[in-house]
């Protein structure tokens, strides 16, 4: 049985009571203390923000647009800037996005100059030898027109030109067509002018807010208006437009809204959705003339002027194209003579606008190119030579280089059999010795055969037999890699 002493008092626990604290806040509160860490260390991330808003931006911005425009407000200045950044830095990119929109204007407007020519061409035709194409002539130049626009005016009743669809709320251009024979530029340009104008009207005379402007004319071109809740559809008409025509404008946006009003009521600027009102808006164009109901003649004097004229462009073009022909096939005799003559590699040809350029390899023993083409006729166009010097391994090139090196008396012939040299006659013995010590400089020669060549020491009184018959390689065009340029 243990016993405690009398002046030992019995210990207290160690632990520390902030210790006690936390272990019984970690009980109690454990859980929701790590979400709270957890969400304040998110807090004070910033790449934890920039995830979160990229995730609901783009349904932000939907939401924030539908309210005001705000939005634009705040981005427009900065856009702005971007463009005008764009421009400065990045010209050619802007060229290239405008060019097609440029090529489509310039396409349209040679497409409306070639019907105009062929609708009015007969007419003229059949009106130049009569009474009444002098009366007409002189009625269109009293007038101040030219006479086929005076023609056309007379003729036409009205005429739908263009139509166009502008969406209501951002004044964007959703949807455009034209008559062959309207001249359109800039049709984008007009949804913003009419918007603009519609503007200066309401301001200038204190309208109302659903006031809007029906029609526009200027000369005899009238521009009418129907507004709808979500577009606006606009008509440019010529001429004297039947009152009918304002009911078709109003079918035309009633059935607009039915097939596509929740796409333009969601409109975002983007079209795809909407290409098809193309069918609603073509039926809109139409045109009325005083000679519709008649019956047109055959137009055989646009059509005997057209084949007249086909017929002397073809002739022109038959003997353009011989021209050509013979032009193509006279330098190819050049140059495949050129090309088969020892000494010679072409490397490179091609034509230019002051004649054919040709550049390649000749051996300095080669026949100059005239020489080599005299007899030929010679192309229209210049050829201009571009050579670099090289060594050719053609036999017969060979044998001149062979000839000069050794200067051989005339009764010394030779012979290349592969890279054998083969001499025969007969030559001084001396002479002999000195071509067998120059073997080394020959280029392309191995080994000189002079078994069948008489050595002499003074005039020679008969002749060997002559070497066995060995047929040689016939010339061949020397190779590029086979060659020795030299510097």
């Amino acid at each position: 049985m243990s016993t405690t002493p009398p002046n030992k008092q019995p210990q207290a626990d160690s632990t520390p009571p902030s210790a006690e604290l936390d272990r019984l806040r970690e009980l109690l509160m454990g859980v929701d203390r790590k979400q709270i860490k957890n969400l304040s260390d998110s807090w004070n991330d910033p790449g934890q923000h920039a995830h979160k808003v990229a995730e609901i931006i783009s349904e932000a911005i939907i939401l924030r647009s539908g309210k005001d425009q705000s939005i634009p407000k705040a981005l427009g200045e900065t856009i702005t800037d971007s463009i005008q950044h764009t421009v400065r830095e990045k010209p050619t990119l802007i060229a290239d996005i405008f060019s097609p929109i440029i090529g489509q204007a310039l396409h349209k407007s040679i497409v409306q100059a070639m019907t105009e020519m062929l609708h009015t061409l007969n007419d003229l035709l059949e009106q130049s030898l009569s009474f009444r194409f002098i009366t007409q002539r002189f009625k269109a130049w009293r007038a101040g027109q030219p006479y086929a626009q005076y023609i056309l005016r007379q003729n036409l009743i009205y005429q739908v030109e263009q139509v166009f669809l502008i969406h209501k709320e951002t004044s964007l251009l959703v949807g455009h067509v034209a008559s062959e024979s309207a001249v359109t530029q800039g049709p984008d340009g007009l949804s913003g002018m009419l918007s603009t104008i519609q503007g200066i009207v309401r301001d200038s005379f204190q309208l109302a807010e659903g006031d809007q402007l029906k029609t526009m004319k200027m000369g005899d071109l009238t521009l009418l208006i129907q507004s709808g809740p979500h577009a606006v559809l606009a008509l440019a008409v010529r001429g004297r437009y039947p009152k009918d025509l304002t009911t078709l404008m109003a079918d035309a946006m009633k059935s607009i809204h039915i097939l596509y009003g929740q796409a333009l009521q969601t409109f975002d600027g983007n079209i795809t959705h909407l290409t098809p009102v193309q069918s609603i808006l073509a039926g809109c164009l139409k045109r009325k003339d005083r000679r519709e109901n008649q019956k047109r003649k055959m137009p055989w004097l646009a059509i005997l002027l057209i084949l007249i004229v086909g017929a002397i462009g073809g002739w022109f073009s038959y003997q353009q194209h011989l021209t050509q022909k013979r032009a193509q096939a006279l330098w190819q005799t050049n140059l495949d003579r050129i090309s088969t003559e020892p000494g010679y590699a072409i490397l490179d040809w091609h034509k230019s606008p002051t004649g054919y350029q040709v550049s390649g390899l000749r051996d300095p023993l080669a026949r100059p190119p005239r020489m080599v083409l005299a007899g030929l006729t010679q192309p229209p166009e210049r050829i201009h030579w571009q050579w670099r010097e090289y060594l050719s391994l053609d036999e017969a090139i060979q044998l001149k280089r062979i000839t000069g090196l050794l200067s051989p008396p005339d009764t010394v012939r030779m012979q290349l059999d592969e890279n054998n040299l083969i001499l025969t006659g007969h030559a001084p013995l001396t002479w002999v010795e000195r071509a067998v010590e120059k073997k080394e400089l020959l280029p392309g020669v191995r080994h000189i055969n002079i078994d069948y060549l008489m050595k002499t020491r003074g005039p020679p009184t008969f002749l060997l037999r002559p070497p066995p018959h060995r047929p040689l390689k016939p010339s061949r065009d020397p190779q590029v890699s086979k060659g020795i340029e030299t510097p």
